[in-house]
């Protein structure tokens, strides 16, 4: 998943630990690691 559209659901995703391992491009990877905790 990847792309500045789906960084709010990829999040939420992450937060709910509903990933085992996510693939991505880095400025989406950037993106939600600016994230607040």
């Amino acid at each position: 998943a990847g792309g500045p559209d789906k960084v709010a659901a990829i999040a939420a995703v992450l937060r709910g630990g509903w990933l085992d391992g996510l693939i991505t491009d880095e400025a989406t990877a950037q993106a939600l690691a600016a994230l607040p905790d």
